[in-house]
């Protein structure tokens, strides 16, 4: 509501009017409401009881009714399996916060449910101190005229353990407790698995040899170790 107040010092006030928005003039009686967001102007006078008009007066502002809008940004490998969005610890989270008028005043997050809020300082939000497991970052801002964004919530999973690769030996072969011999028919077979995020690749490498994505069965030629991840 905009309020106006009238004064004058030696007659009384007879009539007060006001304008808004370059309309046409009408008797204050009340205060009056404005919604529309957005820039406005208001002229007021008033008249005492002897007839004395005073000058106009006009006062612009502009009504801000909108909370800010917020944005999380994830920079780093992830991967949606389900549903359920599965990130790196390598990973980090960045806000932006953006406001149309009175523009922002202070951007918050908190982590997991906790009630204590922090105030953003524009740096990235590294996870990777984070335990295994889900989390929750929520976030929101508020304006320069106090204005509140309802808070959001950003959720996802934090992958930190690696996949584990099996070797499976095809055909000939003999083991001992040191060494495994094999014949020039013997195919070596690698497996993986993985606890959340799935396995993508499996790469090897013959000693000697640079690693090389695995795609098939490995024929082996000559005594050698096989490395794998």
């Amino acid at each position: 509501n905009i309020e106006m107040s009238f004064t004058v010092e030696m007659y009384g006030i007879q009539y007060k009017y006001f304008s808004v928005d370059k309309s046409n003039f009408k008797q204050y009686t009340q205060p009056e409401n404005i919604t529309a967001e957005g820039k406005h102007n208001i002229q007021v006078y008033s008249v005492d009881n002897v007839g004395n008009v005073e000058e106009t007066k006009n006062v612009d502002f502009t009504l801000d009714t909108s909370a800010p809008k917020t944005t999380i940004t994830y920079k780093g490998p992830k991967v949606i399996v389900g549903g359920e969005q599965i990130v790196s610890p390598k990973g980090k989270y960045t806000l932006a916060s953006q406001d149309k008028l009175s523009g922002v005043s202070k951007t918050y997050y908190s982590y997991d449910g906790i009630e204590k809020k922090i105030r953003y300082n524009g740096d990235p939000l590294y996870i990777k101190s984070f335990n295994e497991g889900g989390h929750s970052i929520e976030y929101h801002a508020i304006d320069h005229v106090k204005n509140e964004e309802v808070k959001k919530t950003e959720k996802f999973f934090l992958d930190k353990t690696a996949p584990k690769v099996s070797f499976t030996v095809k055909s000939d072969k003999h083991v001992t407790k040191q060494t495994t011999y094999v014949s020039d028919r013997t195919r070596l077979v690698l497996t993986a698995q993985d606890n959340k995020a799935g396995l993508e690749e499996i790469y090897f490498a013959s000693e000697g040899y640079e690693y090389t994505k695995y795609t098939s069965e490995i024929k082996i030629t000559k005594i050698t170790s096989v490395y794998a991840y």
